[in-house]
């Protein structure tokens, strides 16, 4: 699998300079075009196709974005939560903002709650609480570094088990879906489930971490090295320049990249039947 990938990359994009060049484009372009591109693949389009129809590019792009979106809509609501919950809040600024760290303010306060001084239910949406609890200045200092690292923590490796279980289910969810151009397939988990069963759990989860690992070693020394010589024939200035050189590197890598993956993917599912 990973051979293949690797000559499926080389000889549809690292030979094919004009190619490379217009999926550099592409990507430039919010990466838009590329996922469409990348959809081509994993309709296992062999060898790798041209870079041309952009208007259904585009199109295939915007659903397939769609479905990345979704799938990660319950980590963005479990940060936008955990935000709210775990914010910047202090004791003096407890009587003025109505934000703030609730975990912290709740472990200092008193049993019985008071209303805000400067809210009313007038100047709030129907939705937002109006009682807030009676807080000790001093139990709050006390409280709020120890319930906010608890809380953080909590919400790190929430975060983290979403991200380890997107990461097993999106691959296949993203085949499903440009193969079928239905998104009901890209969010059919029985269905997902029952296919990396049929692969088999320990195959299918070592062969995306082999993948990861194939990409991101040598992208990471890459990265590393490039920074380094810059940070040392710069020095402070390099703050200024590394962003810019990164995001070049990043426009000439992504669609290698990204070919690769989706032809290793491509692979992977298409290694039973179906």
């Amino acid at each position: 699998m990973l051979r293949d990938a690797f000559s499926y990359t080389k000889e549809g994009v690292f030979e094919k300079i004009n190619r490379w060049m217009l999926l550099i484009i592409a990507t430039f372009i919010l990466t838009i075009p590329l996922l469409g591109y990348i959809a081509k693949i994993l309709r296992a389009e062999k060898p790798a196709p041209e870079v041309r129809n952009w208007g259904t590019l585009f199109v295939d792009g915007i659903k397939m974005l769609i479905v990345e979106i979704v799938y990660f809509i319950p980590i963005i609501l479990i940060w936008i939560v955990g935000m709210f919950i775990l914010g910047p809040h202090t004791a003096s600024s407890y009587g003025t903002s109505p934000y703030g760290s609730y975990l912290a303010s709740y472990s200092a306060a008193s049993p019985h709650h008071t209303v805000h001084p400067t809210v009313s239910p007038t100047t709030l949406p129907p939705t937002f609480p109006i009682a807030y609890p009676t807080v000790n200045p001093g139990l709050y200092t006390a409280a709020y570094p120890t319930a906010g690292i608890a809380g953080a923590g909590l919400l790190g490796l929430l975060n983290l088990l979403l991200v380890i279980i997107i990461g097993i289910l999106l691959p296949i969810a993203m085949v499903r879906f440009a193969r079928s151009g239905n998104f009901s397939d890209a969010f059919n988990f029985k269905a997902i489930l029952d296919y990396i069963r049929k692969i088999g759990w320990i195959s299918y989860i070592m062969a995306l971490i082999i993948g990861g690992v194939v990409v991101g070693i040598p992208v990471f020394i890459i990265l590393f090295i490039i920074s380094a010589i810059i940070t040392l024939a710069l020095g402070f200035s390099a703050l200024l320049v590394l962003p810019v050189v990164l995001g070049i590197i990043y426009l000439i890598i992504a669609p290698l990249i990204s070919v690769f993956l989706s032809r290793y993917i491509t692979r992977v599912y298409d290694s039973v039947a179906a």
